[in-house]
């Protein structure tokens, strides 16, 4: 089974977009895969959902496939991705469309990342993006992935239609005589110029509750996880001698608006303060090193402007058994000499360094967002 990650592209809007009652017509472009393997059938119902949806929130119509796909195949837009702003304004003059709709597409193992843009046609700016992560088999979880997220990326609820009964069971609350652990409430904190991330990536596209529980581990610039548990199992050597980096955010697995620092970024942190804890105490339940500059008093329930990282060694290529452990291994997102990466190492008692790796280790992941202003 094929892990899919679906990036959906680019939702092209003109100026009607806004400040007009009229019907807005959707230009649906036959989705570009641009890495591994996607079905057709899964393509369809990428393309098929998303059409579906749209034409059915009061104000849209979509434009006739067939006309669609004949002048994208004319002017090539399968190879181009229509990131060129005559050719953005080409097919919504011979369409007619006021909305061009671009799926890109990249391929892993079991799951499916599907991450939407809204660009204006006339500025190239985008005014909107979502995001979605699923199943990739059986094909009514694309299914409802692809609703939930044309619902999204339109702003409005999902018409009643087109709800789907849910095929995993719903999470047991834990009995009401067992205290429940005290969640951190934010999923960043901001360091300098960056947002950190409070907790590690727990699988893709979504962070783990709490700063000192493990989460995912990944192999450099690759989508596919691992739990820490799982053993007994060979990977494979993954060189991806070809790409000298950085991290691809088509492989990324931060949430949306999200990435992997840099190990530049990592080294800033590390000079505003760091504090290592060799043993469980007040200020974590687990081995680590609180990074930032309240490293030194901060704790899990006032870590200040600082953040935990908990030391859960990695993962070996050849049988998943975890190496260094006690010792932390943070991928960054820089390549190192096309076959290593760059990555954050410490031990809680020793050193805390910048050093590289071959990327077929498996390692977890924490990440930075860029801070914004207006």
């Amino acid at each position: 089974m094929k892990k899919v990650a679906l990036l959906l592209g680019l939702v092209l809007i003109g100026p009607s977009y806004a400040g007009s009652a009229q019907v807005k017509k959707v230009a649906m472009i036959e989705p570009i895969v641009v890495g591994g393997e996607v079905s057709a059938l899964q393509r369809q119902i990428i393309r098929g959902t998303l059409e579906e949806v749209i034409t059915a929130v009061p104000g849209y119509e979509a434009v006739t496939r067939t006309e669609v796909d004949a002048i994208a195949s004319e002017m090539a837009f399968q190879q181009s991705g229509m990131v060129e702003d005559q050719e953005r304004k080409e097919m919504g003059r011979l369409t007619g469309a006021d909305l061009i709709c671009v799926s890109q597409l990249a391929a892993e193992e079991d799951e499916i990342y599907v991450k939407s843009s809204i660009i204006e046609v006339e500025s190239g700016k985008i005014v909107h993006s979502a995001s979605a992560l699923m199943q990739s088999e059986p094909s009514s979880e694309i299914l409802r992935g692809c609703r939930l997220l044309a619902a999204r990326l339109l702003d409005v609820e999902l018409p009643e239609a087109f709800q789907l009964p849910q095929t995993t069971p719903p999470v047991q609350p834990q009995p009401a005589s067992q205290p429940q652990p005290k969640q951190e409430p934010e999923e960043g904190v901001q360091i300098g110029k960056l947002i950190w991330a409070t907790g590690n990536v727990a699988h893709t596209g979504a962070f783990a509750g709490r700063s000192y529980e493990t989460g995912m581990f990944f192999q450099w610039n690759r989508l596919r996880s691992w739990s820490r548990d799982e053993r007994g199992r060979e990977y494979g050597r993954y060189r991806n001698d070809d790409f000298n980096g950085p991290w691809s955010p088509f492989n990324s697995p931060c949430p949306e608006g999200w990435r992997l620092p840099t190990y530049i970024e990592y080294q800033e942190l590390v000079a505003l303060g760091k504090r290592g804890v060799y043993r469980p105490d007040a200020s974590s339940p687990v081995p680590g090193i609180w990074l930032g500059p309240d490293a030194p008093r901060a704790s899990i329930t006032n870590p200040g402007r600082a953040i935990f990282l908990p030391a859960l060694g990695r993962k070996h290529y050849k049988d998943a058994e975890i190496q260094g452990l006690g010792r932390g291994y943070y991928w960054a997102a820089d390549g190192f000499k096309k076959t290593d990466a760059y990555l954050l190492y410490f031990h809680p008692e020793g050193q805390t360094k910048i050093v590289y790796a071959p990327r077929s280790f498996a390692q977890p992941v924490r990440c930075v967002k860029d801070i914004t202003t207006p």
